[in-house]
């Protein structure tokens, strides 16, 4: 991997510098029919901050992505993104989003690694003009930062599930978001891949410059990342003291 990762992690955005807090959910509850997931759930996510939202599978987390991103409303309480209302936040340029389970949709998709990252740039570009080089440099910087520059010719559905994850991290990353959410980044990898991913994962948080959000069960594999903590379960938020693997020493997360 190429020691410039820094050079992402320093691309925000100046207005990102004038609204601190990317991440902000109040006294959120949501529910699927009679079925609860979310009770006045609480969270807060500075600029520069990393946090890790853990929980058993059918915990909720998904659905806790889908309320902060605005694809779906709460039934009480806010969730906002930058200062606005997630529901109406159209700046999806500043937002990096890596979904779980990417293997299975591109296995046969026929596109490079190249194009699969430079498919983001529209988000900063209007219409649907010919790549400028600007966006070619950026593409190539992206891929470097996340050790699959000499795989950007390669077709996407030819890669293993870890080097496909990397490719979805550069395309995430290609528009130098000022939030960077990843939805159980490490499903469907082998040992090493999930190492790998995980070193790559230390070295973006470490950095502090871009507000991370990661989901996941997989406390284990992801521990030693420098982030807080909190657990969901049963509907409400506890932040965790200690690393990454350690589930106990949970206290309620309160609004401020």
């Amino acid at each position: 991997m190429s020691g410039n990762l820094g050079e992402f992690a320093r691309g925000r955005s100046s207005v990102g510098d004038a609204l601190p807090c990317s991440v902000r959910m109040s006294h959120v509850s949501f529910s699927y029919g009679e079925s609860t997931v979310l009770v006045d759930a609480n969270l807060r996510v500075e600029q520069g901050e990393a946090c890790m939202i853990v929980g058993e599978n059918g915990a909720g987390k998904s659905t806790l992505l889908k309320v902060m991103l605005g694809a779906l409303s709460p039934a009480t309480g806010s969730a906002e993104l930058f200062g606005a209302s997630a529901s109406s936040f159209r700046d999806w340029r500043r937002i990096g989003y890596v979904p779980q389970r990417i293997a299975g949709t591109y296995e046969r998709f026929p596109a490079t690694v190249r194009e699969v990252v430079a498919a983001n740039r529209y988000a900063v570009r209007k219409g649907f003009p010919p790549r400028s080089e600007n966006d070619n440099a950026a593409v190539e910087q992206a891929l470097d930062d996340v050790g699959m520059s000499r795989f950007a010719k390669r077709l996407i559905g030819e890669l293993s599930g870890g080097q496909m994850q990397r490719v979805f991290l550069a395309r995430a990353l290609v528009n130098r978001p000022d939030l960077l959410v990843l939805d159980e980044p490490t499903s469907g990898m082998d040992v090493d891949a999930v190492e790998s991913f995980a070193s790559l994962l230390r070295d973006i948080t470490a950095a502090r410059e871009r507000s991370v959000v990661v989901v996941t069960h997989d406390t284990r594999r992801l521990s030693g990342l420098p982030a807080r903590i909190l657990r969901l379960e049963s509907g409400v938020f506890e932040e965790c003291e200690g690393s990454a693997s350690d589930r106990r020493a949970c206290v309620p997360e309160r609004e401020a």
